[in-house]
């Protein structure tokens, strides 16, 4: 909830709309009370051989449900993180003509730069390029 709560403070005033995307299923939540769209999948129900094709099933969901542009850009951000700014929200919309995505590449395990291992816990990239993912057959 704090995580959430701080999220939705930085981005008063922003063009930004929150939608909370919940995965164990339809049921009645303290996220109903948070005063924001919130969306229950059963994307959870299956298990795929990576999280990342449950978390994708559940933004595609989302793209269709909300009729979500290509050129809109969609700022993924798990639960668990606590934004301490409004830095990342606002550089996306700073520099929303100049860049298709956000996103930082790290080993966070390690702190340093990893060409290959990017964080997707939170990050920004525009609708078309998340629709052209197909995790299915991917390691």
């Amino acid at each position: 909830m704090h995580s959430i709560s701080t999220a939705f403070n930085l981005i008063q005033g922003l063009n930004i709309k929150p939608i909370i995307v919940e995965n164990n299923g339809f049921r009645q939540t303290y996220l109903d009370d948070l005063g924001c769209d919130v969306v229950y999948t059963n994307n959870n129900d299956t298990m795929y051989f990576h999280k990342g094709v449950t978390e994708l099933l559940d933004i595609n969901y989302c793209i269709d449900k909300y009729n979500i542009c290509h050129d809109d850009y969609i700022i993924k951000l798990t639960g668990r993180y606590t934004p301490l700014t409004a830095h990342f929200f606002n550089r996306v919309i700073d520099n929303i003509n100049k860049y298709d995505a956000f996103i930082k590449f790290m080993d966070i395990c390690q702190n340093q730069y990893r060409y290959n291992d990017c964080v997707l816990g939170f990050f920004s990239v525009k609708c078309k390029y998340l629709k052209q993912f197909n995790l299915y057959n991917t390691e």
